[in-house]
């Protein structure tokens, strides 16, 4: 794809025809997002100005980030950004891209940690930090303990904790898993342990489309059958969680009988259950510290 010059309509045409080829699927919305990215133009102004004539320089960045979209590099990588909880997260190729179905979850948390004065919430893999920053974003009193084993990914959290302006509300720690909580006297003082850990069997990522595939290994692989982390966080939360604490687990749309089974069995926990998502598939499992 090469333009040496081109008003904004005929880019935008240009962009979507190109992607089209290469088979990207939504290729009129990417190659829309991407020139509003590089123009730095809402939607309305765009579609305001397309008889305009574009710069040189923008009309490069434009054809080059066409070229990475069309080398299945995710549009949310490209631009940097992607919408969670009606808040903008950065993000980048060290995290995984939040999802929407991950806001019920923040929204069950939420629900529940409204109700203590001082709420305490540890987010395991916390990857951009979109759980720990919405959840305090939305509860002012609430502190997070943020968990991730790449520092890269707690950079990536802790300027998303900046640009929210609730940095004093989160601790991000690096290390797996509880490891780095132990430290911190929080034995028995957790209202909330919530994780959207990676829950992909190993053999199953090689089959995922050609994006997921460039988001970070460690964020997708849950090991052997997907269930590693599942284990490790149903048998460790309790010693962290208050008497009733709520442990909520993100899932595959597969997994709930399986994780509920693997929380009934550790006799610890009450009110297990597999809650949907907004398309009718199991999304999480939610289950409280037995009194």
């Amino acid at each position: 794809m090469q333009i040496r010059s081109a008003s904004m309509g005929e880019l935008l045409k240009q962009g979507k025809c190109y992607l089209e080829k290469q088979g990207i699927t939504n290729s009129a919305l990417d190659a829309e997002v991407l020139l509003r990215y590089v123009l730095g133009m809402s939607r309305s102004s765009l579609f305001s100005n397309l008889s305009n004539i574009a710069a040189k320089e923008q009309i490069d960045r434009y054809i080059h980030l066409i070229h990475k979209r069309s080398e299945r590099i995710p549009l949310q990588y490209l631009t940097g950004i992607q919408e969670f909880m009606s808040l903008e997260f950065q993000v980048n190729e060290h995290v995984l891209i939040p999802r929407p179905e991950t806001e019920q979850l923040v929204e069950r948390v939420t629900g529940y940690i409204k109700g203590y004065r001082q709420p305490i919430i540890v987010d395991l893999g916390t990857g951009s930090g979109a759980i720990a920053v919405s959840i305090a974003k939305i509860i002012s009193k609430a502190f997070v303990y943020a968990v991730d084993i790449s520092p890269d990914a707690l950079q990536v959290a802790r300027q998303n904790g900046l640009n929210h302006g609730v940095d004093k509300q989160i601790c991000f720690l690096k290390g797996n898993l509880f490891q780095p909580l132990l430290e911190y006297d929080l034995g028995g003082k957790v209202h909330t342990i919530v994780s959207n850990p990676p829950y992909i069997p190993e053999k199953e990522i090689a089959v995922l489309s050609p994006e997921v595939r460039k988001e970070p290994f460690t964020a997708l692989s849950g090991g052997e059958d997907g269930f590693q982390f599942y284990h490790a966080i149903i048998k460790e939360a309790p010693a962290f969680l208050i008497s009733g604490g709520m442990l909520a687990l993100e899932i595959g749309y597969n997994q709930g009988q399986v994780v509920k089974e693997l929380m009934i069995q550790s006799r610890v926990y009450t009110d297990v259950s597999i809650i949907k998502d907004y398309s009718g598939l199991d999304r999480m499992v939610i289950a409280f510290l037995g009194e």
